[in-house]
């Protein structure tokens, strides 16, 4: 059942062939091949031959470059060529289903609409029958720590998730003239998302979590804050994305909660034995102190909304 869908799904992995082509075949049965790419991000195991069995486009980077730089180099080269009012970045564990997918092109047709629109991802269920919401959106709080919104009634003023993304081409392309990217590079994995949803607001667009639109998010492959890598990155981008997206005068008035975030993001660190932890993103962050008030110069001079 192909469906007519103006979007460029780009779907990259690492690893966890199973997941991937499970994933790559329900998004193939609505969409033609010149509209799927599938991302080989350095996996040890090639996935050529999923793509190949499949029938979609494929593209290796030679080492796993992170979430934000696996995206960001593929698009460099191909931007221009993109002809598809719409790039999709769908995870490897994210299952899409024929409701949805059915309705897909009538939302299109109501994004196209309304031209500040510039983002919009779908809520998306920890299970196959859609029942145990996982994500409709992102809350991002002062204290530089954010959490899942678990309820699609309240999504105003949320930031999206990345794991399924749909933006507008031309806002890409915008993003990429503007700075150079899409995902924030220093950002290797987790909360890329968050940095990247404050910077398309920044540039007077919003965002929209499509109630209408349900996927399932299954996480087999994705390293969570479970582990101590996801929470490590995860607590140090979100710090980063508070440096570098925030005006002076609101990190001057949020410094005491930032403050209490890092402490209190510590003792969930110790308390689930992870203690390396403890001080990696003060370090880190005294490590790229240089590129992260590049990328906050970058931010802060290229604001068109607040």
């Amino acid at each position: 059942m192909e469906l007519n869908h103006n979007c460029l799904y780009i779907m990259m992995g690492y690893n966890s062939p199973e997941v991937t082509e499970k994933a790559v075949t329900e998004l193939k049965k609505y969409t033609s091949k010149k509209n799927i790419l599938l991302i080989d991000n350095g996996s040890k195991n090639s996935l050529e031959p999923i793509a190949q069995k499949v029938g979609v486009l494929y593209f290796k980077h030679i080492k796993n470059l992170g979430f934000s730089e696996g995206y960001n180099t593929w698009l460099k080269k191909h931007l221009d060529g993109i002809t598809q009012e719409y790039i999709c970045l769908i995870n490897n564990d994210v299952f899409v289903n024929a409701i949805m997918m059915t309705e897909l092109p009538k939302r299109m047709k109501q994004w196209s609409i309304n031209k500040k629109l510039a983002a919009i991802q779908p809520v998306l269920y920890l299970d196959s029958d859609l029942t145990k919401v996982e994500n409709a959106g992102v809350r991002y709080y002062p204290t530089a720590m954010a959490f899942q919104n678990k309820d699609p009634n309240r999504t105003n003023d949320v930031l999206l998730n990345g794991a399924c993304l749909y933006l507008k081409t031309l806002v890409v392309k915008e993003l990429f003239a503007v700075y150079g990217y899409l995902l924030n590079p220093l950002f290797f994995f987790n909360a890329e998302d968050v940095e990247l949803s404050l910077r398309i607001k920044s540039r007077g667009y919003t965002l929209l979590v499509d109630t209408n639109l349900k996927a399932q998010h299954a996480q087999s492959s994705t390293v969570g804050a479970k582990s101590e890598f996801g929470y490590k990155m995860s607590v140090r981008n979100l710090l980063w994305t508070a440096l570098i997206s925030r005006s002076t005068t609101e990190l001057v008035v949020t410094f005491p909660f930032i403050l209490l975030g890092q402490i209190v993001l510590a003792l969930l660190a110790i308390k689930q034995n992870m203690t390396k932890s403890v001080f990696f993103s003060l370090l880190q962050t005294q490590k790229h102190i240089h590129d992260i008030k590049q990328y906050r110069y970058q931010f802060q001079n290229n604001r068109i909304s607040n």
